[in-house]
């Protein structure tokens, strides 16, 4: 009965790894496995909720200054405002 050494567990894996990912372009990664546990914020646990930080949310901006700043290259002269 042959002995399995690192080596020839690491081959395996290897192999198996590229018959998993045949049909597909992403590489394989352990990650990626859906059934894994999600991260924790500490190796001791999650934080509670009333101890994270607040989350900034990013201020909206006004979408009509571009709409008035929209340039057409096509028109006569570079730099011409659509009219």
């Amino acid at each position: 009965m042959p002995k399995i050494s690192f080596a020839s567990t690491m081959i395996v894996e290897d192999h198996l790894k590229k018959l998993l990912t045949s049909n597909t372009d992403t590489p394989f990664k352990c990650s990626n496995n859906k059934l894994l546990p999600r991260a924790q914020h500490s190796p001791f646990g999650d934080y509670p909720a009333d101890k994270m930080p607040a989350r900034r949310k990013a201020p909206k901006q006004d979408t009509t200054v571009l709409d008035q700043l929209q340039l057409s290259v096509t028109a006569k002269g570079i730099g011409k405002e659509i009219v």
